[in-house]
């Protein structure tokens, strides 16, 4: 495969390293038959062959990597079965490592994503607090509690940090909606949207992170 990096980008040590195994490959296909993905999808992008196209774009382009990028190549499974069939073996191990490096510098995910991530990290601190012969010693029918326990904080963090204020501004605006279509006028068996707030179930959350319980009222000038 030809490249086109230029000399500064040379200069630094992983695109140079990226260089080097991308003029490796010379699209043969083998690889195509080992991928899981290339099987499940039949996408030439979700292929190793595919990928090394996108990565080899997206190292010569520089800058941030587009979305549809980001997705091919968050899609592979680091299996390196491809590696197996490779009758060049192109080292696809490293060039994926580096080009997930890239991404992570370069790329800013959706806040959803990364809301997942760093909730996977906690959980890896959580868990890596134990020695490893800990883990040796137990099945996996074990471990399995053990990580619910361990993630069940932070899982009520998010549900009550996240969900909750959703589903009561959701209320909120039902309520106002049944105002309006009544021509502006409340009817007097429901409270106004303030004392509506006030009136319900607080927020609970419980957490080791410095976060208010409650939604301040005196915030909501339309309210």
């Amino acid at each position: 495969m030809q490249t086109t990096f230029t000399l500064e980008q040379l200069a630094q040590p992983q695109i140079a390293e990226a260089d080097g195994i991308l003029k490796t490959c010379v699209h043969y296909g083998f690889c195509t038959a080992t991928c899981p993905t290339y099987v499940l999808f039949r996408d030439e992008n979700d292929s190793p062959r595919g990928r090394i196209d996108l990565i080899r774009a997206m190292l010569e382009k520089g800058g941030p990597p587009d979305a549809k990028t980001v997705h091919h190549l968050d899609r592979c499974l680091s299996c390196l079965s491809c590696m197996t069939t490779c009758a060049v073996k192109v080292d696809y191990a490293h060039l994926i490592d580096i080009a997930r490096d890239y991404i992570e510098d370069n790329y800013r995910r959706p806040l959803g994503e990364r809301m997942l991530r760093r909730f996977r990290y906690q959980m890896y601190q959580r868990l890596l607090r134990f020695p490893l012969g800990y883990f040796q010693k137990m099945s996996s029918a074990q471990i399995i509690p053990m990580i619910t326990v361990e993630c069940e904080q932070l899982g009520g963090f998010i549900g009550d940090a996240f969900v909750l204020p959703l589903f009561q501004g959701g209320q909120l605006l039902r309520h106002r909606g049944r105002r309006v279509s009544q021509g502006g006028r409340r009817r007097r068996d429901r409270p106004p949207a303030r004392e509506f707030l006030q009136q319900s179930q607080p927020m609970q959350i419980q957490h080791k992170f410095n976060l208010p319980s409650t939604i301040d009222i005196e915030a909501c000038p339309n309210a």
